[in-house]
């Protein structure tokens, strides 16, 4: 993709966040010309094709990849626009696209043990939304995440997170970050964690993943040793457009074992549940970069 191509594409993408601030009907509207322009992207639609392969398997066909493909498009850019509208709502708001929670009682119950909780989420439906329902019953609450190339995205995420009240956690910056959600944790504390892929500079544990393989992130297995606080798995995937479900699995505890058997073990616990999730909600999964191990 040409320099100009790249510029435009993010210009058009700074518009509609503008827009969807100002006028969401007007950016929902948009939509279909935005995703047409989008698929016109050779490297973008390549990895998203590749990607629907390795999900649907080997005996999926081209056009059964392409339809995933293009649903993925289509629920980045409902997050994207719910995001960027977000900036003029307020957190009962937004935590009221959760038009269900399901598993309340597992969050609770592992909230009871005193050690904190590390919630481990994917990149699926609208997350954001499940961070702003968690923020109307807990105060303390730290969000791990990886500062992102796309400006505008990083921005908006950074404003929302303001807004909510909660606490950004970079993993960028290391150990700084590291000691941080162990203290936090070690004050009962939450912390919020992607769990569905490495990123970039990340080691991971390589797993079985549907019809592939992908490195799988142990941070979470590595927080739960120190500090002995349960792992939640927590999904949020749309019912519709506008609307999520919040669904939170039982808490899992590291497994028994040598210390790097144990993490890995676990991490593979936490993957396969959220393995069944993708499963279930293929084009949910907000993957737009290649997670794969070719």
């Amino acid at each position: 993709m040409t320099r100009g191509r790249v510029r435009s594409g993010l210009a058009w993408i700074e518009a509609l966040c503008w827009m969807a601030s100002v006028a969401p009907p007007i950016a929902r509207a948009l939509k279909y010309p935005s995703l047409l322009g989008a698929k016109q992207a050779p490297q973008l639609r390549k990895r998203l094709l590749h990607h629907a392969a390795c999900v649907l398997g080997p005996n999926s066909t081209v056009a059964e990849r392409s339809r995933l493909a293009d649903a993925i498009l289509g629920n980045f850019f409902d997050f994207l626009v719910d995001l960027s509208a977000g900036r003029r709502m307020t957190i009962r708001e937004i935590a009221d696209r959760a038009e269900e929670v399901q598993g309340i009682d597992h969050y609770l119950n592992a909230r009871q043990r005193g050690k904190g909780v590390i919630i481990a989420t994917a990149h699926m439906g609208d997350f954001e939304t499940g961070i702003a329902a968690l923020r109307c019953i807990e105060s303390n609450i730290l969000v791990v995440f990886k500062r992102d190339d796309l400006p505008v995205f990083e921005r908006l995420r950074s404003f929302q997170r303001r807004r909510l009240g909660v606490v950004e956690a970079p993993v960028d910056d290391g150990l700084k970050t590291w000691l941080m959600l162990r203290d936090a944790l070690r004050s009962n504390a939450t912390v919020l964690m992607q769990a569905d892929r490495v990123m970039p500079g990340q080691s991971g544990v390589p797993v079985r993943f549907l019809h592939g393989r992908l490195l799988a992130p142990v941070g979470p297995a590595k927080l739960s040793l120190i500090t002995g606080a349960p792992i939640v798995p927590v999904l949020s995937p749309r019912i519709d457009s506008q609307s999520v479900r919040i669904s939170i699995e039982p808490a899992l505890s590291l497994s028994a074992g040598p210390i790097q058997a144990a993490v890995e073990a676990t991490t593979i616990r936490l993957m396969s549940v959220i393995e069944g999730f993708v499963a279930r909600y293929p084009d949910q999964w907000l993957v737009l970069n290649n997670p794969w191990i070719d």
